[in-house]
């Protein structure tokens, strides 16, 4: 035979069921994305409470009495709507704008926000009006560096804000009224630095881990769709091959021995076409009506008459249940072809050196709703597990039949000398509700998800490097060791002081040390205690004659440090302190006589701070269980798609190599002519080729193939046997072949996703086909080289010393010559 390609284009039949997606792929909606609008929704709703915030400073620094006559006022009315107006903009947009916009709005928003910072420093470079010297637009300095960390690289968005934060020191420098501008304007360069690094580490760190998440996810689920298909090209394999050997097999042996009248024959072989013909279309199957247990029962004892004649019928259905028990019409078509099998294998096999008559036995009893076929023999037994992988009789017209229906189970039980049972079984309660037939899986795709591990591992903060961290942390505490240095003057305790300055920088250590997420009740506790006594005791030591706006510094640390508290999973404990801070503020100022709003407006200010980022944990921590359950979904869809497309290309690769090889034959059978001798000759071909594809999938290929036909005709009698085991190498390979154009370029993009998350894989197969190339190659000289006698390949299972052995026995030679392939690819 000359090397043929499998073309489903070849068929006369036609193209096999139609487009393989009936439905669009499933929208994709990466995590990095849904990150990423969280981030811009939560920095809207920061940007208005800024704004906000920002109206009280903005209206002392420029007076709406007479604004024509101010100078400036329109530029700054327009600076206010641009740098807040703009974040905001992006927050009410975040849900549906495209990511591109939102960007463009995020970079002009900055920009804007830096040329307001700079026009600033060169047009108003004055002092403020008292108690309103801090510039409006200062109150907004973080909200637009954190937006540029979600929509740059790490490199722009920490040179962003540094840059912001310079200007944010130089401006507040020259707006003070302050006696001390240098150390205004650098303690205030260094707090905008601490609050907008702490919250850019956020923003990249959350960045990277969505982006982890997304590939991460992006290799689960084609890892899901791989076995997906792969058990949906083994249920096609098994389908096709169970029809095959059940009924083109057959036909064509019969023909080629010419054992039955050409009419019986030609029957048969017209059946044979016709399902072939369904196979290929199953949309266009009839719908078939439920079969009752009697129907089912009359149906066995004709199929018994016809088989196995001595075999005896005993059913054991006491009563007819409601609505006669009636089974789907494909589980009662298993239950007959899987009967007819075993009763054909017991006539051929069991009485085999038995001495004896066997008797057979077919018993029908109900079972938990459905119904129990056992068909029993006393012969000569066999040794289950020593079944080849090849013997389709068993394992696919019997176990496998059964288990591609919906509830369908077979199971065989036999010994040497101990005869053969075999129970075939349907019942309702093992068939997914709404399945049946064909669209049915065999079985659910393995999930492979890992075990979920004992607990999380030790994380440092905001997932930051431990260098990072420490930076952070060297600024926090350089920094409110500044503000100590510079308020010993309005405190009536240094020591109290210094004790404070102390407890507080505990307090940071402990809240950034790596640990386990969410920290520890212990160690929350901890936190909580020693801002609470650092709290106290600047309520004690400070001079309540020189209430000044520094001497709340404490409130600005005690914040930082329950944002990160709040980053770190214990957001209630959290706002706790923070309401005890609000509350203790109130009652020192109440007992010292003083405005119980004393203090008020900096807890305002920092309090926007806390909640900014109280939504984007929370925001996160919900997300996370949306992205869970949306990664199952499109998993469960990709892997849909996949067994959708696979089980549409195997059925189309399988059916092809089916019809160019056997419908020719079958159409000449049909006709009901006699056939000649070398048309039985050719049936008798074309049975032993197919047979191999069936026995030995590994080894049909194209040298093999021509090989083993040449072989047959000088009269060799060829046995090609795969016991590798697993074919989707092979057959990723074989199809590759078996498609028009269109086919091939969608297998490409397949196969470059598959390559894109399994890099090595792609190795594995290219030397798994190289193995079976040069097995084939091998296997194909010898059969040239054999003249007469027997040959029998072997591919060998993994994990052997050898690849494949090759037994010859030449009727000439006394003895049997047996070859072995060596895995470096020599004949031994």
């Amino acid at each position: 035979m000359p090397p043929r390609r499998y073309q489903a284009a070849d068929d006369p039949a036609g193209p096999v069921g139609g487009s393989p997606l009936s439905s669009p792929p499933a929208t994709r909606f990466p995590a990095s994305e849904r990150v990423t609008r969280l981030f811009y929704r939560v920095l809207g709703v920061a940007a208005l409470s800024a704004g906000l915030l920002a109206l009280e400073p903005f209206s002392a620094q420029v007076p709406l009495i007479q604004p024509l006559t101010q100078p400036y006022f329109g530029a700054s009315v327009l600076a206010w709507l641009l740098v807040v107006g703009l974040p905001v903009s992006v927050g009410v947009l975040a849900t549906r704008a495209p990511l591109r916009v939102l960007r463009a709005l995020i970079l002009v928003g900055a920009a804007c926000y830096v040329l307001v910072l700079f026009l600033w420093v060169l047009l108003r470079a004055d002092p403020l009006p008292a108690g309103h010297d801090i510039p409006w637009i200062l109150h907004l300095s973080g909200v637009t560096a954190i937006a540029v960390a979600m929509c740059s690289s790490g490199r722009v968005a920490w040179t962003y804000s540094l840059s912001v934060c310079l200007l944010a020191g130089i401006t507040r420098g020259l707006t003070t009224n302050d006696d001390r501008p240098l150390l205004v304007g650098f303690q205030d360069l260094l707090y905008s630095l601490l609050i907008i690094s702490i919250f850019v580490a956020l923003a990249l760190g959350t960045r990277r881990s969505a982006a982890s998440v997304d590939e991460t996810e992006r290799v689960a689920r084609l890892a899901q769709a791989d076995r997906a298909a792969h058990l949906a090209r083994r249920r096609e394999r098994l389908t096709v091959d169970a029809l095959v050997h059940d009924s083109v097999l057959s036909t064509l042996l019969i023909a080629g021995l010419g054992s039955a009248e050409p009419a019986v024959i030609a029957r048969q072989a017209t059946a044979s076409l016709d399902q072939l013909q369904v196979l290929r279309d199953p949309e266009r199957r009839p719908t078939r009506p439920a079969v009752t247990q009697a129907v089912l029962v009359r149906r066995l004892d004709n199929l018994i008459g016809q088989t196995a004649p001595d075999a005896q019928l005993h059913c054991e259905l006491n009563a007819e249940p409601p609505g006669g028990g009636a089974l789907p019409a494909e589980a009662a078509t298993a239950i007959l072809g899987a009967v007819g099998e075993a009763l054909r294998n017991s006539v051929a096999w069991a009485a085999a050196g038995a001495g004896r008559a066997v008797r057979r036995s077919v018993t029908v009893r109900a079972a938990a709703g459905g119904i129990k076929v056992v068909v029993r023999d006393d012969g000569v037994g066999f040794d289950p597990d020593a079944i080849a992988p090849e013997r389709a009789g068993i394992t696919q017209s019997i176990i496998g039949r059964l288990e591609r229906v919906p509830g369908g189970l077979a199971t065989v039980r036999s010994r040497p000398g101990a005869g053969t049972v075999i129970a075939i079984t349907w019942t309702p309660s093992l068939a997914p509700a709404g399945l049946s037939g064909t669209d049915a899986p065999a079985s659910a795709p393995e999930t492979g998800a890992p075990a979920a591990p004992a607990g999380p591992a030790p994380t440092h903060l905001l997932g930051l490097s431990r260098r990072m961290t420490r930076l952070i942390l060297a600024l926090f505490i350089a920094l409110h060791g500044l503000f100590t240095l510079t308020t010993l003057d309005t405190s009536r305790s240094v020591p109290l002081e210094i004790v404070s300055t102390l407890l507080i920088a505990a307090a940071a250590v402990a809240v950034v040390a790596p640990a386990r997420e969410p920290l520890s009740r212990g160690r929350t506790a901890g936190i909580l205690l020693l801002s609470a006594a650092a709290t106290l005791i600047m309520y004690a030591r400070t001079d309540t004659t020189q209430v000044t706006a520094s001497a709340f510094w404490h409130v600005g640390a005690v914040t930082v440090i329950l944002l990160i508290l709040v980053a770190r999973g214990r957001w209630k404990a959290a706002w706790s302190c923070y309401l005890g801070l609000a509350g203790s503020t109130v009652v020192w100022a109440l007992a010292n006589a003083l405005d119980p709003l004393t203090g008020l407006p900096t807890m305002v200010h920092h309090a926007v701070i806390l909640v900014a980022g109280t939504l984007l944990v929370l925001g996160l921590g919900r997300m996370e269980g949306a992205l869970t359950g949306l990664a199952a979904q499109l998993a469960a869809a990709d892997a849909a798609e996949a067994t959708l497309t696979a089980a549409t290309r195997e059925r189309a690769l399988q059916l092809a190599r089916v019809n160019t090889l056997a419908r020719p034959a079958l159409q000449r059978v049909a006709r009901g002519i006699l056939l000649t001798d070398a048309e039985r000759a050719d049936c008798l071909l074309v049975e032993a080729t197919m047979r191999d594809a069936i026995r030995g999938r590994c080894l049909f290929v194209d040298p093999v193939i021509a090989a083993a036909r040449a072989a047959r005709i000088r009269g060799v009698e060829v046995s090609l046997l795969d016991d590798h085991g697993d074919h989707d190498a092979h057959d990723a390979h074989h199809a590759h072949h078996a498609h028009d154009d269109d086919d091939d370029d969608h297998a490409h993009d397949d196969d470059d996703d598959r390559h894109d998350a399994h890099g090595s894989d792609s190795q594995s197969d290219r030397a798994h086909r190289a193995r079976i190339a040069s097995i084939a190659a091998i296997v194909a000289g010898e059969l040239n080289a054999t003249m007469r006698g027997s040959f029998t390949a072997r591919v060998l299972p993994a994990g052997r010393p050898y690849l494949a052995t090759i037994v010859i026995d030449d009727i000439d030679d006394v003895e049997q010559r047996m070859l072995v392939i060596a895995p470096d690819g020599t004949l031994q």
